[in-house]
């Protein structure tokens, strides 16, 4: 008795070990988070694995502030993915998956407090200037004018 005893011993341990690393590789859930190429805005939630999201949050940019009250009409939005990391049912992240905005030399959440404090030094004409600076797209320029502000601030 005491060798079945200790085989199902054995054997409850070696089912535990294999379900425990099951779950461990398994993705529950998706943290996605993205960031406006045109404005600097950056919003994100949470997506499950069974198709709902939850945790949706969003934070409004200066120069987004600016363009919604001023100029509305010329207000156009470019989303790029900045994170895309699953986790499992322990919350430890599983993979990261996600794209590379034109302002990848910063964090999305240093840049959004850079390009803020930027935006509110300048007059409306900058302003709109730098909107339609940023919607060129030209990752060069673009590059350059980040290294600036983070020289000026």
């Amino acid at each position: 008795m005491k060798i079945k005893k200790g085989i199902w011993v054995v054997i409850v341990l070696v089912v535990a070990l294999l379900v425990s690393s099951l779950l461990c590789g398994v993705v529950v859930y998706t943290d996605r988070a993205f960031i406006c190429q045109n404005t600097g805005s950056i919003k994100g939630y949470r997506q499950w694995q069974w198709g709902s999201s939850s945790g949706q949050w969003y934070r409004q940019s200066e120069l987004e502030k600016f363009m919604k009250d001023k100029y509305p009409d010329r207000l156009e939005y470019d989303w790029s993915s900045y994170a895309g990391t699953g986790k499992n049912i322990f919350g430890t992240k599983t993979y990261r998956s996600h794209e590379h905005p034109r302002n990848r030399m910063f964090a999305p959440n240093t840049f959004f407090g850079l390009l803020n404090d930027h935006v509110k030094g300048l007059d409306d004409q900058g302003r709109l200037e730098l909107y339609e600076f940023f919607k060129t797209q030209d990752e060069k320029a673009i590059q350059a004018k980040l290294e600036q502000l983070v020289d000026e601030l």
